[in-house]
């Protein structure tokens, strides 16, 4: 009988729960898995969907399912550092276009909206092309690149805007000035604004 307690003990004493991350007050912090999720051997963190933002999954202990697919990241946990670091996101600007039904034509919007996206997502904008009518559906609100089977045309975050001399140029963490026009843009301007 004596064994027997003394090898629950050993069981007892040798297991920890692990530790993950969670968000309190707006920021991450790491506590043991505790209540339901105290025998948990994953944490959780939200996906990033791209040029949307994060999705809605909480940090936390336990495991994806499988609803929740493309918006759910989960990794192993450990007794001593939380795996579910913050989620990094680049965030950058793109114009919106809005299809003018008076004017028959795209206009674009007075100020640059947010996206975002993966850390290892080239930044792109994408723009209505030249022949993209009423019916044209728009991606993204102008983030990431155009549709493939419908005309469109991308462009250079740092330069979104074929029809006016506006540029926009994305921040990712930091703030930066516009770099100097390369040869082949400041070509492509003098072709805009001389038709």
């Amino acid at each position: 009988m004596k064994l027997l307690l003394v090898f629950a003990i050993v069981i007892s004493s040798s297991y920890a729960a692990i530790m993950c991350n969670s968000m309190v007050d707006g920021a991450l912090k790491a506590a043991a898995c505790a209540g339901p999720q105290e025998n948990a051997t994953m944490c959780t963190s939200p996906e990033v969907i791209e040029y949307t933002g994060l999705s809605s999954q909480a940090y936390g202990c336990g495991d994806c399912t499988g609803a929740d697919k493309g918006t759910c990241v989960a990794c192993t946990g450990n007794e001593t550092v939380a795996c579910n670091t913050a989620v990094e996101v680049k965030t950058f600007h793109c114009f919106s276009y809005t299809f003018n039904t008076t004017a028959n034509k795209w206009d674009v919007s007075a100020a640059a909206g947010n996206c975002s996206a993966k850390a290892d997502t080239a930044l792109k904008c994408n723009k209505p092309g030249l022949s993209a009518n009423a019916t044209y559906l728009f991606p993204n609100s102008g983030c990431g690149p155009g549709r493939t089977i419908s005309p469109t045309q991308d462009a250079d975050p740092a330069m979104n805007l074929p029809l006016m001399p506006t540029f926009v140029w994305n921040v990712v963490k930091t703030n930066a000035t516009a770099p100097p026009l390369s040869a082949s843009s400041l070509l492509l301007l003098s072709l805009l604004y001389s038709a």
